[in-house]
């Protein structure tokens, strides 16, 4: 606080100044009538300088007593500044104010000599040191008193810093069971010191140590329960049960029992995914190992060079014994045929470019053989296959019904069978409550593991999709590392669009899926749209494409808002149900195509006019597209249908009279010596309603 200062009242030189008169008498200087008169005045003048002299000694006094007071006045404004002015002794705190106050009583003794030497005479020197000597003595008493409080304070704080950092390092070190012992003897010793500090008893200061021991043992356990430390926290609770309080112990233990149930939930459903690992990814590579494993055929070569060699790049041991008979073949004999014949398969496969026909005749004749075979067909025509031995040809046949016939599939993992299966591995004993921590679990790594896998299915088909539009449809060409990573699924979808594409076939756009992407931006923000490329012909995916970039980067498009009111609003006019459910494929069909030809003719206009669409030319080209088009009818008359709906290969438009004969004018004014043929009439009416650019 700020102490007001007090200023010195009188100087000296305004004090009343002590005065000396002479001795000698009237009769020294007058005459003896003179004297006697003289001797009676000096009478009545003795009678009256000693009234002065009183009333002098008594204004002496009076001067020594002010002057005293303003000393003292002075002297306890700076006691009061020195004590609890700004940064006064009694008014530290902690650790500072118990470092001594040494400076404070030698700035108040160097005050009161000063104050001392300022003084008139000894009278007031002597009153003003008594009483100095006195407020010296209350303020050295004032700081001792306040340093002995603050140092309890200190006392105290150093006490609570002590258990804190105890327990703190007993978090820190929950596995290590000789800090932890070292840690509760510490904050034992400290909450006693603490509960003496404040005057209670010794019993209670063991109980509170009691207690802040048990906190410090129980977040250990905690912190060993979040680092997923089981065995610490279970020797936590083995080895300081006993120091632990009862409340603290049970959140300990169920603490414990959280985490191992956790721990018993993941274990069971990794194993479960182990279980079902084979049926969450089946490859068209291994539908194939699983055909051709169902019977391995064995080289007519068997128990030769190429035999070891295949053994020795499988890194099996070279073993011909159990190659040799077939009555009755051992299980370890079954087992190192299998693993020879897979061995021998792949070899095939990559010798043969992943041709499985050429692969499985390898197997049965070896590579040589059909290699051969396969150079002859190709120079003098005909079927390689039936260049080879009968048995080599039943073989393969035989490999071809069983792949035709759906053979090698794997039965693709439930949820409700992982689920199953993670019960059996409990047991019965499992309580509820486990179970149910087990059965979410399973559900959360399950759906983990299918997602996983369509993503790398979608990567796979991607990647293929791509080398396919490069080797102009190819699919043999592929490399097998590609055909053998495909599903069994993509496999069969790919080769059909490697057909078309190998065909120069004009790609057909999956309606269902444009409008789902177009629709739906995080689906369209999560989506590999090269995955989907073979279904996206290069209009559709370059609108998606570009949409998805847009997304990606910015989040939404603010012009979408009114373009898709818009639309929506021609579509409820025309009877079109704007946002039609899944399960309707026909209406979801043509949700798509409308949306492709008005995202289409969205981006002609904006690149004609060279500048942002206004509602007025968005509301136009929606108008275009649904511009009623005469078809005929189903079974007689005909029918308006909106322009967008209409495809001229399949839908028999019918050309209205009085568009007929402006096109037949127009046509004859700009060429009048040639004749107007239908062709042309109707080529140019399709292109006023747009129908030519959309469907060609």
């Amino acid at each position: 606080m700020q102490v007001p200062a007090y200023q010195l009242q009188i100087g000296l030189n305004e004090l009343p100044q002590a005065r000396q008169d002479s001795n000698a008498g009237p009769a020294d200087f007058l005459g003896a009538t003179q004297a006697a008169f003289t001797d009676q005045a000096g009478a009545v003048a003795q009678r009256i300088d000693h009234g002065l002299a009183e009333l002098y000694s008594q204004q002496l006094q009076e001067a020594n007593a002010v002057r005293v007071e303003d000393a003292r006045n002075q002297t306890q404004s700076t006691i009061n500044t020195l004590l609890y002015g700004q940064d006064g002794a009694l008014t530290q705190q902690g650790a500072v104010a118990i470092q001594g106050h040494d400076a404070v009583l030698q700035s108040l003794d160097q005050h009161i000599a000063e104050v001392s030497t300022g003084l008139a005479n000894d009278e007031q020197r002597q009153q003003y040191q008594r009483w100095a000597a006195d407020a010296r003595q209350q303020a050295a008493g004032l700081l001792v008193q306040h340093q002995g409080q603050q140092f309890r304070v200190y006392q105290r704080g150093v006490g609570l810093a002590t258990i804190a950092a105890q327990q703190q390092t007993m978090a820190l070190n929950y596995n290590n069971p000789d800090l932890l012992d070292a840690g509760v003897s510490a904050i034992h010793q400290a909450a006693v010191n603490l509960a003496r500090l404040e005057g209670y008893p010794e019993a209670y200061g063991a109980v509170e140590a009691g207690k802040q021991a048990s906190a410090a043992l129980q977040d250990a356990v905690h912190q060993a329960v979040q680092q997923g430390d089981a065995a610490s926290a279970g020797m936590i609770l083995r080895q300081f049960s006993g120091r632990m309080q009862a409340e603290d112990l049970l959140s300990s233990r169920q603490q414990l029992q959280k985490l191992n149930d956790a721990t018993t939930a993941g274990q069971v459903a990794a194993q479960v995914m182990v279980q079902l690992a084979d049926r969450f990814d089946s490859t068209d590579f291994q539908r194939l190992r699983q055909v051709t494993l169902a019977d391995p055929a064995l080289s007519n070569t068997a128990l030769t060079s190429y035999q070891a060699d295949t053994a020795k790049r499988a890194g099996l041991p070279w073993q011909p014994e159990l190659l040799q008979g077939d009555a009755a073949p051992t299980d370890a004999a079954k087992a190192y045929r299998q693993a020879l014949a897979e061995a021998d398969w792949r070899q095939q496969l990559q010798t043969f470019h992943g041709d499985a026909q050429q692969a499985w005749a390898a197997m049965h004749s070896g590579a040589g053989p059909v290699q051969q075979a396969v150079a002859q067909a190709a120079r003098q025509g005909g079927d390689w296959l039936a260049l080879l031995p009968q048995a080599t040809q039943r073989y393969v046949q035989q490999n071809q019904q069983a792949y035709a016939a759906g053979d090698g599939q794997r039965k693709p993992a439930t949820l409700l069978e992982a689920e199953t299966l993670a019960l059996q591995h409990l047991g019965d004993a499992a309580g509820p409550q486990l179970q149910r921590l087990v059965l979410n679990e399973v559900g959360r790594q399950f759906h983990s593991r299918k997602l996983a896998v369509q993503n790398q299915q979608d990567q796979n088909r991607a990647q293929a999709i791509q080398l396919l539009r490069q080797n102009g449809g190819d699919y043999a060409g592929l490399p097998v590392s590609v055909q053998a990573a495909l599903s069994a699924k993509d496999s069969q979808r790919l080769q059909n669009f490697a057909a078309g594409v190998a065909a120069d076939q004009p790609q057909q756009t999956d309606w269902r899926l444009y409008y789902r992407l177009q629709n739906d931006d995080k689906l369209l923000s999560n989506t590999l749209l090269a995955a989907y490329r073979d279904r996206l012909p290069d209009q559709a995916f370059k609108q998606l494409q570009n949409r998805q970039q847009h997304l990606q980067q910015g989040g939404d498009i603010p012009e979408q808002v009114p373009e898709r009111d818009v639309l929506q609003r021609y579509m409820r006019e025309a009877g079109l149900n704007p946002q039609p459910p899944a399960s309707d494929r026909e209406a979801v069909s043509a949700a798509g195509r409308i949306w492709a030809a008005y995202n289409s003719r969205l981006a002609a206009a904006r690149q004609h006019s060279g500048k942002p669409l206004s509602h007025q030319d968005i509301e136009q080209v929606a108008g275009q597209l649904f511009d009623g088009v005469q078809v005929q009818g189903l079974l007689f008359g005909h029918r308006q249908k909106p322009a967008v709906l209409v495809d001229w290969r399949k839908d028999q438009v019918e050309v209205p009279e009085q568009d007929r004969a402006q096109i037949v004018a127009a046509l004859q004014a700009l060429r009048p010596a040639q004749p107007v043929t239908e062709d042309q009439v109707f080529y140019y009416y399709l292109q006023h309603k747009g129908l030519w650019r959309e469907a060609d």
